[in-house]
């Protein structure tokens, strides 16, 4: 029963990891099997969890490959594109881009089973009229997915705004600051949200 079960992950874990092109997976998950079959079990889920991480950048960088290039006329920064994984030693998804510099910026987060998700769904799923007395939130629809449109007015006069999508099991933030209301829905109108949460599955 265990053999099976084990086998069962590992051929999950496989079928992920030919999906996202990851080339050095084998040797994590023939050390998982080995781990397993001589009795470590904690190796076993040690090697697991680190091809697993291997699956998640593999996602991530796909995810980057579909993101804008451009939002407003502020080009991303390449040098700071970040997969979490690839240097802060964090599991799961975690995708970061920046975009601008100084007062006019924005930047995406992309996160995988965010603990924000489940108050946000709820305050999302709650009847509008019970969330109108704040003047700073709004519930506008990116890509066919309800989202929340919060405005923040900081102490130098800039007025910067978060978006935030729960899709599926993934929340998508856009922070822009420096722009519009009406800017910032265009923006956020422009991130693939449906194309992430198939990469994201």
């Amino acid at each position: 029963m265990r053999t099976r079960i084990i086998t069962t992950a590992l051929s999950i874990i496989l079928v992920a990891a030919f999906q996202s092109r990851a080339q050095d997976l084998s040797s994590k998950l023939g050390e998982a099997r080995s781990s397993y079959n001589s009795g470590s079990l904690d190796d076993a889920r040690f090697a697991l969890e680190q091809a697993l991480q291997q699956i998640d950048q593999a996602v991530g960088r796909e995810i980057l490959k579909i993101l804008p290039t451009d939002l407003m006329g502020m080009n991303f920064i390449e040098g700071e594109d970040n997969v979490v994984g690839t240097n802060l030693g964090f599991a799961g998804l975690f995708v970061d881009r920046n975009y601008g510099q100084g007062e006019k910026n924005a930047g995406i987060d992309i996160i995988g089973d965010s603990p924000l998700m489940a108050g946000l769904n709820a305050m999302l799923a709650l009847p509008a009229i019970m969330t109108q007395g704040d003047q700073d939130q709004k519930r506008i629809k990116v890509d066919g997915y309800k989202s929340l449109l919060q405005k923040e007015s900081g102490s130098e006069g800039i007025t910067s705004y978060s978006v935030q999508i729960p899709a599926n099991h993934t929340l998508i933030t856009l922070n822009v600051q420096g722009y519009s209301e009406s800017e910032v829905i265009s923006m956020a109108n422009m991130i693939p949200v449906s194309q992430i949460v198939k990469l994201a599955r």
